[in-house]
């Protein structure tokens, strides 16, 4: 696993070029450009509020802000896969043009959605500040957790970016799959409303912690527990292992089969 870090070392400057090429083509020809990165959660979260404050009435205080905080990292994620899922399909005539590591499709196509997501973040943050000025107190904590979860959605990238070679129904598959991940994510409710016979569900939902931990620091305004932490970087270095390990299996399969 330690190849993948020192590949992206070494050869850090190509990665950023794909990176930033990867990054500037999302936004060809849009007028609001960059601002997408905060209106889209924005809209999402207006739009959720309406209907569990206003037709569902559900019981959390200051639902707006609570659910903006797992809807944040829950599009960086579930972007980042619907994306990286068929990079080295729709990326196959990089194999022709250049000789680069192969793992930088997909690795780019995170990153790239990465930088957007910070990029929008640092305009949603101040929801956060405003809501509840503690937050200023626990934010340095705030990298550690992205820094987690920038892992962990690079290891599950790397495994379904491989897995859509040899199996492209997951292409079609993947946006079934992302709703009920996303329903099955304690986003716009919380795991005390979930009854305890199915809390399991959402307890071996990996999101769920990462999510938990977003809402700790812009929410909750505590620092993080250091179990959920160390459960938080568990996963992702066994993700990161799983898709690298994956990864490692058929790369050389890669140019055959697209």
């Amino acid at each position: 696993m330690l190849r993948i870090f020192r590949t992206i070392f070494i050869q850090r400057q190509v990665l950023w070029h794909m990176t930033i090429k990867e990054w500037k083509a999302k936004y060809v020809n849009s007028f609001l450009g960059i601002w997408w990165a905060s209106i889209t959660p924005i809209l999402v979260m207006l739009a959720i509020s309406f209907v569990f404050t206003k037709v569902i009435n559900i019981d959390i205080d200051n639902f707006p802000v609570f659910s903006l905080a797992g809807i944040i990292p829950w599009f960086f994620f579930s972007t980042s896969l619907s994306e990286v899922t068929v990079s080295f399909v729709s990326k196959s005539n990089l194999f022709k043009q250049f000789n680069f590591p192969y793992e930088f499709i997909p690795v780019s196509v995170i990153l790239s959605n990465f930088l957007n997501f910070i990029l929008g973040f640092l305009f949603l943050v101040l929801i956060f500040y405003f809501s509840n000025p503690q937050v200023l107190y626990v934010i340095l904590w705030l990298p550690v957790i992205i820094f987690a979860h920038l892992i962990f959605t690079v290891g599950i990238g790397l495994l379904f970016a491989c897995i859509n070679i040899f199996f492209r129904d997951l292409s079609h598959l993947l946006g079934v799959l992302l709703l009920f991940w996303f329903w099955m994510t304690p986003i716009f409710y919380s795991l005390e409303m979930v009854p305890a016979s199915y809390r399991w569900i959402c307890l071996v939902n990996p999101m769920t912690i990462y999510v938990e931990l977003y809402r700790d620091v812009l929410f909750r305004a505590v620092i993080p527990s250091a179990a959920h932490l160390l459960l938080a970087f568990s996963l992702s270095l066994f993700s990161l292992f799983a898709g690298y390990l994956i990864f490692n299996k058929v790369e050389h399969h890669i140019v055959k089969r697209i």
